[in-house]
């Protein structure tokens, strides 16, 4: 496991200045390697398996350039592409989902991969209609060889993990237990970096508003709340009047008991422990789907 050092940009896509930043929210098991450690011209791996398909084109930041696609394929047999995320399943007309996948299927990471692999061969037909478009008609059987709908190994993974296996934090069990022990109904709230920094005081408000409601039902209904993991690093850089807002609206999420805040890697926890999911649309909503359990994506506007 090689965590790509990443950087940001600023409004003009051009990379700021400073040290580079490092996904660090993994499980002990997990065995990490740093990529000036390893050395890919002496080991020449079989297999390299990528979940960044940008390369140097995310308007928001970009990886280090040697991990880049366009140069792994020199150091291994086989460059696999896989996306970190299950998304929903875009039908023949669902021309909203075709637009939102253009960002990550016309992109260096799968163009340049020997095998890309995707949740269902429904998203595969997806994928190979969109990079037939992007790329000409006589590219078409390129993408159906490469392309397999093999299943995301992130569903996968979620399906084998039980809720008997949970391993739940004492400090939590008050909280999800009613006085006689039974659970309360549980609901994840799922909110995102881009949805705090696009709508700025608005979503600031409608968090309050979401954490009074659940406050008032607290006998019944217990809520976990799951922020974004990179909006503390995000605001503060680029916003730092809203960070401050967001960091009041934390410390006082956490003193007045609403519920729990959980910003631990164990995602999957929280999503086992729920019995629906509200909020931002993401890996985490994602996640709740794939368990079969009622979604609701909030509108900040109202």
């Amino acid at each position: 496991m090689i965590p790509a050092p990443y950087y940001y940009k600023d409004d003009l896509g051009k990379v700021k200045s400073g040290e580079p930043h490092y996904e660090t929210d993994y499980p002990e098991y997990v065995t990490i390697t740093s990529y000036e450690e390893y050395n890919f011209e002496t080991h020449h791996p079989d297999v390299v398996v990528t979940q960044y398909p940008y390369d140097e084109y995310s308007y928001a930041l970009t990886i280090h350039p040697f991990l880049y696609s366009t140069n792994l394929i020199k150091y291994t047999d086989q460059l696999v592409y896989i996306p970190p995320f299950v998304m929903d399943e875009i039908g023949p007309e669902d021309e909203r989902g075709r637009v939102t996948l253009r960002y990550f299927c016309n992109m260096p990471g799968v163009v340049y991969a020997d095998t890309v692999i995707v949740q269902s061969e429904q998203m595969k037909d997806v994928y190979v209609e969109l990079l037939t478009e992007f790329a000409g008609e006589d590219t078409r059987e390129i993408w159906e060889n490469k392309i397999l709908g093999l299943g995301s190994p992130v569903y996968e993974y979620e399906k084998k993990i039980g809720k008997d296996n949970i391993d739940i934090p004492e400090e939590w069990s008050s909280v999800l237990r009613k006085a006689d022990g039974s659970w309360k109904k549980v609901f994840l709230y799922s909110t995102s970096a881009s949805t705090l920094l696009q709508h700025g005081e608005q979503m600031i408000g409608k968090m309050k508003t979401v954490f009074e409601l659940f406050q008032e039902n607290q006998e019944e209904i217990a809520l976990i709340w799951r922020p974004d993991s990179k909006a503390r690093d995000m605001l503060r850089r680029k916003h730092s009047v809203l960070w401050q807002r967001y960091r009041d609206l934390v410390q006082e999420y956490k003193e007045s008991h609403i519920g729990i805040y959980d910003d631990s890697p164990e995602r999957d926890r929280a999503v086992l422990l729920c019995d629906a999911g509200y909020g931002d649309g993401g890996d985490t909503l994602n996640a709740c789907r794939a368990h079969k359990k009622p979604v609701m994506i909030q509108n900040v506007l109202c």
